[in-house]
């Protein structure tokens, strides 16, 4: 049987989660202080504890998206991380924007 999911390439992965991170930041920035408002005086606490736990979700995420040859992050550029997708990876130069063939195999 044939598998209907269709593989997308890491760095597609990787834009798509650039793309959400940045919208949830603005997220975070704009309705951060309201919801600090809505709240009252715990309100800081809250959301405060939203924002680490933003933080550590998509610093974690990051790291995780990688090449599937090596295992590098597409995120990191020598000791640096950035947030945009590598097309290539910097440590074996496998093309990240082909999508993985054996991916849709059973």
């Amino acid at each position: 049987m044939a598998n209907s999911r269709i593989s997308k390439s890491p760095y597609t992965r990787g834009k798509r989660f650039m793309v959400l991170g940045l919208l949830s930041m603005l997220l975070v920035v704009w309705g951060g202080p309201t919801l600090v408002d809505m709240l009252g005086p715990w309100g800081g606490a809250i959301v405060g504890g939203l924002a680490v736990i933003w933080l550590l979700g998509g610093g974690i995420g990051s790291f995780l998206l990688g090449c599937p040859r090596c295992g590098k992050s597409l995120f990191m550029r020598g000791m640096w991380s950035v947030p945009w997708p590598a097309r290539t990876c910097s440590r074996c130069g496998n093309d990240l924007t082909v999508a993985d063939r054996s991916a849709g195999k059973a």
